[in-house]
């Protein structure tokens, strides 16, 4: 016996054009279960608003997986019989044409226990549909047992909502090997937790109306905020009775929902109508099976105008010409209160008009706005009830609110955290109309709004996020970002919860080139109304790049942590970002990298808002001269509008680029592995521009200049786009273009005076106090008589010269006591991108020696600026070779792929064998700078000479990343 196996040929799931058929909603909810178990046994969900037909369902399932034996599991006896009934005649399927056959499943309505296997035997052979009620067939409860393993191969939990009792988790351990689909019009438990299961369709609100499968309903509000309990339902009575009344002239079989909490309340509802001259049944779970049934099929012959119904007994009711409702106890829970709904609001052949819903707009305002988290259309089923999300916005004029808001999102109920990146826009900012049209692949906006011109835009998008555990996998999460960007003015303050997304979606909002983010003059305003003045933090920035002593950012943090600043940090360190106690109601901090300030507070958007007008309010005359209170310690810096000189260097954050970088492609060009290095070329004759050169390994991929007058601060030339992909732990991916990451992290500029400059922002150090230890300045051993000290790695030209500085430079090393002509390796890196030009492992010391060589550009040796540029830039790129386990790959690969690199004395096996072996963090380092055209008497003065502030920095430095320093040069 397989009834459903047996009668397929006569079932239709699509009938023939002209016929009724299937609802559109119950024919995607079967495709989606027959997809669903072509991967998967598990669980499955089914969400659809209450009237939608989820019994016809239940049947064309039991048809399309070709079902033996199915047990239905319903949350009451009520609902239990109802679908019993439809079961049993398949009546409902005959009259959409979707069954022809005259055999009809044998259907057992279950009552009882099943407390042993002679029970579940009796209950389930004869059958091919078994409908019951958790407590008669659970295994939870004590007079049952589990059924035989593998006795249906479907069960269907109805009414789903139901499954946090113990009795229905007892469903899924008491049917392992089954398929088990829950239907329900909430994937929300009435906790508010997820239903357990896979949610595999969900059938949304605006859908059924669409479908004409709900009708609207109106809302009648009576105020019973004064009266007594009997007082108050008997006004609620009235005004049923009165709309009944009135739709019984058009509708004459209109019919009255009554819904209360308890069943005491229900005797007394009962006499309250009937003594107003209506006829009222009653259904709840004191009644008796019989005394139940027999009230809904007077219900149904039109023999009662009114039905009471008590707590979850009215949950599934089937009688459409139940066009009013009244509600004398508000529902407590989402699930039930759309159960209720979803009772008045089905269309029905025979009548005309809206449903109606009526009760006091106080108690039940609080449940329904709840319902926003469900569906976004309840704003049009019970429009005086539920307020509708209206932008008036010029951004959407061709949005309707389902489009603006596709999930139903309350934009009251957003909170976001008070952190906010601010921009100064240019002339001819504004945010683009139809933006929404052009989101990025991937991307998908969930919700879209901005009340008027002058109020936030507020943006949440949806993307397929690749779990960081498993990027080999196919597994991803759906994560959802919010973006608020409020334009004040000509400032711009932008918050998200996802720099990445954003970044991906801005070009689609607005011209990125009519903004930039705001100069450190402004930020700094950020704290002028400190009324306390307690810092919390202070973060200072490395004005000179990175080390493991002096990193790139040092914070502090405890109560008073200014007064833990340094004066040595001035030397080093200038102001990065603070968080301060305001006043009793805020501890605010700002950022002067990123242009960030922040408080720490999550509140509604409209106070959001208002804290953006307040910080605009501070911030909108930025003032170079004013200072942060108690950090005079710190390195001075302000905003300028050209450069000082020229550069001496010009720095990419590198320490970004050794950790974090994946890969930068240009063109069918991929460089894996490999640090760009950025060149000063000129300065423009009105100090307003630097021109210079990007390179990769030995490829110039670019040029790039700094224009204070563009519309961006940094431009890159190049024939074809260049990208940058990094992929860094616990954050999310960086994807841009070059141009855009070059103006996000802006190179570090480096004038001759110590002086340093990112972006528009200058940094003076604070050095006075400090003096390079001379003795670190050596003369070189034997002097440089034979030496053509103009040539660094070019064949010696000066008549009686046999050596170039860089000959001169391993003469000296394999004359050193130090240096094993048997085990010290020596490497000559020569060429664009080295590592140094002589690398020197003395296993002696068991110290990495890197030399930096440089020919003298002048006649007699001083401090000549030319002689010592090239030298530091180089110094200050050495650090990130410093511990680099990747040293040896590295002079491996260039010895093989760049022609003037080398491994002198045939030891390329040693270098190979060390590679093997090398520890990086067991050997010591030492830089050497070589430069016979600087003079030690010249460089020392009473006076500090722009050459001693450069070797203060290079010294710390490199002390900072463990490394020692010596310069050789002249007396």
């Amino acid at each position: 016996m397989a009834f459903f196996i047996e009668n397929k040929k006569d079932f239709k799931l699509e009938v023939d054009k002209g016929e009724i058929g299937f609802r559109q909603c119950q024919l995607g909810a079967v495709w989606a279960v027959k997809s669903h178990y072509t991967k998967s046994n598990k669980p499955a969900l089914i969400s659809m608003p209450t009237g939608s037909g989820k019994t016809a369902l239940m049947i064309a399932i039991c048809f399309e997986l070709n079902i033996k034996k199915v047990l239905i599991i319903t949350p009451s006896v009520v609902i239990r019989k109802q679908i019993s009934d439809v079961f049993s005649d398949l009546e409902i399927l005959r009259t959409i044409k979707a069954y022809g056959g005259e055999n009809n499943p044998r259907v057992n309505n279950h009552i009882g226990y099943l407390k042993n296997e002679t029970a579940w035997a009796d209950a389930t052979e004869p059958y091919d549909v078994i409908v019951s009620t958790p407590h008669s067939c659970s295994s939870e409860m004590k007079e049952n047992i589990a059924p035989p393993k593998g006795l249906f191969d479907l069960v269907i939990i109805d009414e789903a909502h139901h499954t946090p009792a113990k009795i229905y988790s007892s469903v899924f351990k008491d049917h392992p090997d089954s398929k088990i689909i829950l239907l329900t019009a909430t994937p929300f438990r009435r906790d508010r937790k997820r239903i357990q299961g896979h949610l595999i369709y969900h059938y949304p609100m605006a859908e059924a109306l669409k479908d004409k499968i709900y009708r609207p309903v109106s809302f009648i509000n009576v105020d019973t905020k004064s009266g007594e309990s009997k007082e108050k339902d008997n006004l609620l009575a009235d005004a049923a009775i009165e709309k009944l009344r009135a739709e019984q002239v058009n509708n004459p079989n209109a019919q009255l929902l009554i819904k209360t909490k308890r069943i005491n309340s229900a005797e007394e509802l009962k006499k309250i109508y009937e003594d107003k001259g209506i006829t009222v049944g009653l259904i709840h779970s004191g009644n008796s099976t019989y005394l139940n049934e027999d009230c809904l099929s007077k219900c149904k012959k039109g023999e009662l105008e009114s039905l009471i119904a008590v707590g979850m007994i009215g949950e599934g009711l089937d009688i459409p010409t139940l066009k009013i409702s009244v509600l004398h106890d508000i529902p407590r829970t989402l699930p039930t209160t759309i159960q209720f709904i979803g009772r008045i609001s089905r269309i029905h052949k025979e009548q005309i008009g809206n449903a109606t819903l009526i009760a006091d707009r106080n108690y039940v305002k609080g449940e329904v706005k709840k319902l926003y988290y469900f569906d976004r259309s309840w704003d049009l089923l019970i429009p005086e009830l539920v307020e509708k999300i209206v932008s008036n916005s010029p951004l959407f004029p061709d949005l309707e609110t389902s489009e603006l808001n596709p999930f139903g999102i309350n934009p009251n109920d957003i909170k976001p955290f008070f952190s906010t990146k601010i921009y100064k826009t240019k002339v001819g900012f504004e945010f683009l109309k139809g933006f929404h049209n052009r989101m990025p692949s991937g991307i998908e906006l969930a919700f879209t709004h901005q009340e008027n011109i002058n109020s936030p835009l507020i943006l949440i998008t949806k993307h397929k996020k690749t779990l960081s555990w498993g990027k080999e996998l196919a597994l991803f999460q759906d994560d959802y970002d919010l973006h608020v960007l409020y334009l004040i003015d000509d400032f711009l303050f932008e918050s998200t919860t996802s720099d990445f997304i954003l970044n991906q979606i801005k070009s689609k909002l607005f011209d990125t080139k009519k903004y930039e983010v705001v100069p450190a003059s402004y930020i700094r305003n950020g704290l002028n109304d400190n009324s306390i003045g307690q810092y919390f933090m202070v973060g200072m920035s490395n004005i000179y790049g990175n080390g493991a002593s002096n990193p790139s950012y040092k914070m502090l943090m405890g109560l008073e942590v200014e007064s833990a600043i340094n004066h040595s940090d001035g030397a080093v360190f200038s102001f990065g970002h603070a968080l301060s106690r305001i006043d009793e109601d805020e501890t605010r901090g700002i950022a002067i990298k990123n242009g960030r300030i922040w408080a720490i507070k999550r509140k509604t958007i409209k106070e959001f808002s208002l804290w953006c007008n307040h910080i605009h309010s501070l911030i909108k005359l930025g003032n170079n001269e004013s200072e942060i209170p108690r950090m005079a310690r710190l390195a001075k810096f302000k905003t300028v509008e050209k450069f000082e000189d020229n550069p001496i260097s010009v720095l990419f954050e590198n320490v970004i680029f050794q950790i974090e970088i994946v890969k930068i492609t240009k063109g069918d060009k991929v460089y894996e592995g490999f640090i760009p290095e950025i060149h000063f070329d000129s300065l423009s004759a009105n100090n307003k521009r630097i021109d210079c050169t990007i390179s990769v390994e030995e490829d110039e991929i670019a040029k790039a200049f700094f224009d204070f007058e563009g519309e961006k601060k940094w431009i890159i030339v190049s024939e074809n786009d260049i990208n940058i992909f990094m992929d860094i732990q616990f954050k999310d991916p960086l994807n841009m273009n070059f141009e855009l990451f070059i103006n996000e992290f802006p190179p570090l500029i480096i004038y001759q005076n110590t002086k340093t400059q990112k972006g528009t922002t200058l940094f003076e150090p604070k050095i006075e106090q400090q003096k390079f230890d001379a003795e670190l300045f050596k003369a070189i051993e034997g002097g440089w008589d034979e030496t053509d000290v103009k040539k660094e790695s070019k064949e010696p030209e000066e008549d009686g010269k046999i050596y170039n500085v860089q000959q001169k430079t391993i003469s000296v090393i394999k004359n050193s006591d130090d240096y094993s002509d048997e085990e010290d390796i020596i490497v000559v890196d020569d060429g664009a991108g080295e590592i140094a030009d002589v690398i020197w492992f003395s296993f002696k010391r068991k110290t990495v020696n890197f030399f930096h060589c440089k020919f003298s550009s002048t006649d007699n040796p001083g401090a000549d600026m030319r002689n010592f540029t090239e030298l530091f830039q180089q110094a200050m790129r050495n650090f990130i070779w410093i511990r680099a386990s990747s040293i040896i790959k590295q002079l491996l690969y260039r010895v093989t792929n760049t022609e003037n690199s080398k491994i002198l004395d045939e030891k390329q096996d040693e270098l190979n064998n060390l590679h093997d072996e090398f520890i990086a963090t067991d050997w010591n380092y030492k830089v050497f700078l070589v430069q016979p055209g600087l003079s030690k008497s010249a460089v020392f003065k009473d006076n500090m000479t722009n050459v001693e502030k450069l070797l203060l920095i290079i010294r710390d430095r490199l002390n900072s990343s463990g490394s020692e320093l010596e310069i050789w040069a002249s007396e």
